[in-house]
């Protein structure tokens, strides 16, 4: 396959003797070359020994099965200590609980670490904290790493010093050489006025480096977070005004008319604006949501208990021209991942959850269809929720694993162990 990164240079690093999921996505027999942190070319290891040269390190997996690392994508680093004590407020979520950091470990594991009564604060924000803060972060680090995860997406409800603290803390883990994994840190926003005090606060799209980078604004869609349908209009047009990817998370179903409102105002406004968006976790599905997807190019992860309960019944209309089967809207758009919620201790427990969920649902929608149809499907889903193929001009962040995800047994799936983690070239695991 061609190489993106140009002819000349040596490779730094060749992965051979394993199968590699390719943008085909299928498994195919090839090695993966890397130059710098880059995949710089897929091809035969007799191809990519021309471009190597002594230095080349050599890395045989022994049939392992490489695919790009994994990445969490709800991890928050701030926790709410009532979350931890049992505290029950009026104004404390009724979910309320350390699962968000349970999901990396796992509860068992969790309690040993030490950390279940000495996590970050969202409330604790100065500088006095920020040497708790670096434990947290390298105690999660090393679990990550041990499961593939090369990205931590984090999703974080604190204000601008808080952020600016927290930020500093992974930057000088960086300096040190000791963050060795990728972090992503997005915010989520309140209001208008709350972005532009962050804005002012020095905030923008693009900051950071190769291990620490500003993710995305995060907006909560609903009567209660949004005073009128104009004021999330305006929001949604600042974020993309100042570059940033804008996430929308809709709280109910009366506010979704509001989302896409301000989606397809977003995408149509004479200036030109991000076309990407990413819907989370919407709790009502219907015919809008199928056509907004689709004209806005939307991923939207659901939730098995809500598409049970509502895609069925939607489906029983039988309006084909306004709703798609599941099964062709998996495997043809390309725009819905079933992402079950609750605790999971891996990235591979995810997988068997949404794929187990997901092939139930497809199940009762097509009943003849051919049981391995499904659970291919199924699979597929629930590893774009976690994973990509790997191709050639992306970071080398990868994963080697003993067993083939798509074909595992479901049950044992979460045991299969992760030989190799690999982030910007630099193997940072091996079992």
């Amino acid at each position: 396959m061609k190489d993106r990164e140009g002819i000349g240079k040596a490779l730094d690093t060749v992965i051979f003797g394993g199968r590699v999921w390719t943008e085909e996505e299928t498994w195919e027999s090839v090695a993966v070359g890397i130059r710098g942190n880059r995949v710089a070319v897929l091809g035969s290891a007799e191809e990519l020994e021309k471009q190597t040269s002594p230095e080349t390190e050599w890395v045989d997996v022994k049939g392992g099965w490489v695919l790009s690392g994994f990445r969490e994508t709800n991890l928050h680093l701030l926790a709410k200590p009532e979350a931890f004590r049992g505290e029950r407020t009026a104004s404390t979520p009724a979910d309320a609980k350390p699962g968000i950091w349970q999901r990396i470990f796992g509860r068992k594991k969790f309690r040993a670490t030490g950390l279940e009564g000495n996590l970050p604060f969202r409330s604790a924000v100065g500088e006095s904290e920020a040497e708790r803060w670096e434990s947290a972060v390298l105690k999660v680090q090393e679990e990550a790493l041990r499961q593939g995860v090369t990205r931590l997406e984090c999703d974080e409800a604190v204000g601008p010093e808080g952020f600016r603290v927290l930020w500093r803390v992974l930057e000088g883990l960086e300096k040190r050489n000791a963050l060795r994994i990728r972090f992503s840190l997005s915010v989520c926003i309140p209001s208008i006025d709350a972005f532009m005090d962050f804005l002012q606060n020095g905030l923008r799209t693009g900051t950071g480096s190769t291990r620490v980078r500003m993710g995305a604004v995060r907006v909560h869609a609903g009567p209660d977070e949004r005073g009128s349908r104009e004021e999330l209009k305006r929001l949604s047009y600042l974020v993309h005004a100042n570059g940033f990817q804008l996430v929308f998370r809709p709280i109910s179903g009366s506010s979704l008319p509001e989302v896409f409102h301000a989606l397809l105002h977003a995408r149509t406004h004479p200036e030109g604006l991000m076309t990407k968006h990413r819907i989370c976790f919407p709790p009502v599905f219907n015919e809008s949501i199928l056509y907004a997807s689709k004209e806005l190019s939307a991923i939207l992860e659901m939730s098995p208990d809500w598409l049970a309960g509502i895609w069925k019944p939607l489906r029983e209309k039988r309006h084909p021209e306004r709703c798609m089967d599941m099964y062709d809207w998996l495997t043809t758009e390309r725009l819905l991942r079933i992402c079950p919620p609750g605790e999971f201790g891996s990235p591979l427990q995810l997988i068997r959850n949404a794929a187990e969920e997901t092939i139930g649902i497809l199940s009762g929608e097509n009943p003849g269809m051919a049981s391995d149809r499904i659970e291919h499907a199924a699979r597929l889903s629930a590893m774009q929720a976690v994973t990509a193929p790997v191709q050639s001009g992306q970071p080398a962040d990868l994963v080697v694993l003993d067993a083939d995800p798509l074909s595992a047994p479901l049950p044992a799936l979460p045991e299969t162990s992760v030989r190799l983690t690999v982030v910007d070239g630099e193997a940072v695991y091996r079992r």
